[in-house]
């Protein structure tokens, strides 16, 4: 038997609550606790633990076509593991999940004030590199809402700095500070083995070659999307973004040779990255002046992935170019139906940017992208 099977047997065998506190342990546990003078002031432990949670489950949302997130939100105790623990079991239990390999994140935060500045004390320890504490201090005129929010986002990039990085890059695309992503980046990068592939140091240069586009260098982009595909040769991401950047850089041929080559070895099997692969061909395709090219490939784009708004107005805009004008209206009225369901991904460039399709020039924003992310407080 596997461990799952063998440590579920052994729990109904006792005759003791099933098997949910051991297969489905917290995903991660909070701990919270609010200095009186803070209790007293308005701002207590359920507002602070409400603001924290919600930065935990907004970076828990974030969405990735290259890892699966590790960090699953949870508040409260699994029903079993709370009784356990009301009947003296929970040492039972956690050794039973400890013994089978199910060892839950654990946080906890205490806010506390030190020469009249409010700070946070951030401890915890997850599978991935044991414990870690830090301390988050208030800065000038920071509210205690903000201090807490970016107290999460410190515990999180402890428990999966992948994608809490890529939470800080959408968080902050509208005022464009980078400096915390950029920072938990090259310091996660720094922790990894220096083996010649690396598909976890792939994802990390590729984030950091999407900064070096909103920073409008696309000759330090490409620079680190190439980085990432010496790590991870066959990962499709930093390939497509590195075409991206070699059009950004007048570059087409090398565009078009990136994407033929790796759609004939080794297509992405996600839909959203064979459409942009497609995409990101025609766009070279355009740029050599290939109508009919880049007319069959955004067609190709189009099957792969139909509720695509970019791929649409592509191909409208390549149907008027070709003269035909009838096509241009149908294209780009999908593309208008299909902007409502566009979703952004950090890690596409072509999903943030538009694709320089005639000549190089500064990196231009979409048009199409998804709508900030608005909080009151």
């Amino acid at each position: 038997m596997d461990p799952t099977t063998i440590g579920a047997v052994i729990l109904l065998a006792l005759g003791l609550l099933g098997t949910d506190a051991v297969i489905h342990p917290d995903s991660i546990a909070v701990g919270f606790e609010v200095p009186s003078s803070l209790e007293s002031s308005g701002f207590g432990k359920s507002a602070a633990e409400s603001v924290f949670m919600e930065e935990i489950y907004r970076i828990a949302a974030t969405k990735s076509l290259t890892e699966a997130p590790t960090i699953k939100a949870e508040r409260q105790k699994s029903v079993a593991l709370a009784f356990a623990q009301t009947v003296n079991m929970g040492e039972l239990v956690s050794a039973l999940q400890h013994r089978f390999g199910y060892v839950p994140d654990q946080m906890s935060v205490t806010m506390f004030s030190e020469a009249n500045v409010v700070k946070v004390l951030v401890t915890g320890s997850n599978k991935r590199s044991g414990a870690f504490q830090e301390v988050v201090t208030q800065e000038a005129k920071e509210s205690l809402v903000d201090l807490v929010r970016r107290a999460a986002d410190v515990g999180a990039s402890n428990i999966d700095p992948y994608l809490t990085a890529l939470y800080l890059i959408q968080k902050h695309e509208a005022d464009r500070n980078f400096q915390d992503a950029v920072a938990l980046a090259r310091y996660a990068k720094s922790l990894l083995a220096p083996t010649p592939v690396n598909p976890e140091r792939a994802r990390f240069d590729n984030l950091l070659g999407i900064v070096a586009l909103f920073g409008n260098d696309p000759k330090s982009a490409r620079d680190s999307f190439e980085a990432a595909i010496v790590s991870d040769p066959k990962g499709s991401v930093a390939i497509i973004n590195a075409a991206f950047a070699d059009l950004q850089l007048g570059d087409r041929k090398a565009a078009a040779d990136r994407m033929a080559r790796m759609l004939r070895d080794s297509p992405p099997a996600n839909e959203v990255l064979l459409a942009t692969a497609y995409m990101t061909w025609a766009a070279a395709r355009l740029g050599m002046n290939d109508l009919a090219g880049a007319d069959e490939l955004l067609a190709k784009a189009a099957l792969a992935y139909p509720l695509s708004g970019t791929v649409f107005d592509m191909w409208a805009r390549t149907k008027q170019l070709m003269g035909d004008s009838e096509g241009a209206v149908q294209l780009q009225r999908k593309a208008r139906e299909n902007a409502g369901g566009f979703a952004n991904y950090a890690e596409i460039a072509s999903l943030y940017f538009e694709l320089a399709v005639q000549e190089s020039g500064p990196v231009t924003r979409s048009k199409a992208s998804n709508p900030v992310v608005v909080s009151f407080h």
